[in-house]
Parts: C-alpha cells; structure tokens; sequence
C-alpha cells in the first residue's frame, strides 16, 4: 500500500487535476482507507468561497453617494451663477436702456372725449383766458420773465369759477408769459395752461391735459390732451400712453 507521504505529496496535483490516472487511482484508493488523507483532500478538493468584503463595498457606497452629491452641487452651482448672471444683466439693462416712452394713439375728437368728456374745454375755462389779466397777482406775475410759482391758497378763490367741485387745486405757476395751474380731481391730474404765443400779453391759446392714473394710482396710465385756439375757435386733441420700450438707446444709432 502507498505510504501516507506519497499520497500527501501528490495531493495537491490530485486537486489541480494534473495527476496522471494512475497516480489518482492509488490516491482514491488510499483516501478510502486513510481518514487523515482523506481530510487533507477533502480540503484542497473543495473550492474556496470568496471572502465577502462589507466594508470595502461599503466604502464604494460612500463614495459612489459622495460623487453623486458633488455632481448635484456643481450642476447646482452652475443653475445658480446662469440665473445670477441673467439677473444682475436684466437690471442693468433695464436701468441704463430701457425706457419708458410717450406715444400718440388716437387723434379721434369722438373716441377721446368718449373716453374723457371732461376734457372738453368748458366756457369758464375758455373766458377765463381773458379773466386772468384781471387778478393783479397774476397780473404782476406776467410781467417778469423769470418762472413763479404763486400762493396756492391766495389764488383759489380767483380760480373757483374753473375748479370743477371737489378739485384740490396743488399748484399755480407763471413762465415767461404763460399761466399754468393744476389740481387734482378724484384719480386725475389736470393741468391747465393760458399761452400768450405772441407775447403780447393777449392769451391766445388754451392747453388743457388730463393724466388718468392706473388701478394702483402710482403711475399715469394714459394722458389726453386738448389745445384751443382762442382767435381761431379750433381745438385739438390727443390720446397719449407710456409705453416701456426695452434697448431704447438702438433709437440713438
């Protein structure tokens, strides 16, 4: 019988298979009979499972997570800078060239004082054109050159007779030889003008010019305007409206 040795020697190319047929018959027959032969072939006859790596696999975790999250923060980032960047563009932009202008839209005597009949020129205020040469104070006023702005309150009572009711009246001016006052009328500005075009100290024109706020009262939704001339009996009107025009300085090229 095959000595223990031999069989122990040749093991390990019983295992790998490389044993010639011979040599693995006196090995199988010897591992029938020899229980500690047996054992050892058993052993390196098994395969061996791969040892399980939990930690290492828990570090790929980690860093497959931690490279997803630097992912997320530079795209972040970059959504971040893009809407920064648009912004700080927009405001400068709207700034420095954008603008708001006024605009002509309608000429239409009948669709204007549609919308504002009040802007017709009453007969008060067309005679008070020649009313105004007799109030001394605004007598003395038009008799400098130089811009006045004149006592609200001493002149009010002077100008009850074109005020319609309930109208604050906020200011009066005279400029070079011109008469302008306004007042305010539930949510309108009125502006009234007597122009002495000639600088005769005749009045020959009357400028009259209403600026109806929006719904929120804090800017000028549309402005009309109409201008009498007094000799010729003639008026004019004109529907205006701010209009926010965007790169207003491709208008100066």
């Amino acid at each position: 019988m095959i000595s223990c040795d031999i069989v122990q020697d040749l093991l390990p190319l019983y295992a790998d298979g490389q044993a010639s047929e011979a040599s693995k018959q006196l090995i199988h027959e010897h591992i029938q009979q020899c229980e500690a032969c047996a054992t050892m072939a058993k052993a390196m006859c098994t395969p061996m499972e791969p040892e399980s790596e939990p930690e290492e696999t828990g570090c790929i975790d980690i860093l497959r997570r931690q490279k997803r999250r630097n992912r997320n923060r530079i795209i972040l980032t970059c959504v971040l800078t893009v809407v920064f960047c648009l912004t700080v563009w927009w405001l400068y932009m709207e700034f420095h060239f954008v603008e708001e202008k006024l605009v002509t839209v309608s000429n239409s005597q009948e669709e204007i004082l549609a919308e504002v009949p009040q802007l017709a020129l009453t007969q008060a205020e067309k005679s008070f054109a020649e009313e105004l040469m007799l109030i001394p104070i605004l007598r003395d006023a038009l008799k400098n050159d130089e811009m006045q702005l004149l006592p609200v309150d001493a002149l009010e009572p002077d100008l009850s007779s074109v005020l319609p009711e309930n109208a604050v009246l906020i200011e009066v001016s005279v400029i070079h030889k011109n008469v302008g006052f306004t007042y305010r009328l539930d949510n309108q500005q009125v502006i009234m003008e007597y122009l002495d075009a000639n600088d005769d100290g005749v009045m020959d024109a009357v400028s009259k010019t209403i600026g109806v706020a929006d719904k929120t009262g804090k800017k000028v939704d549309a402005v009309y305007e109409t201008r009498y001339a007094i000799l010729l009996g003639w008026a004019y009107y004109e529907k205006i409206e701010p209009q926010h025009v965007w790169f207003g300085f491709l208008d100066m090229l």
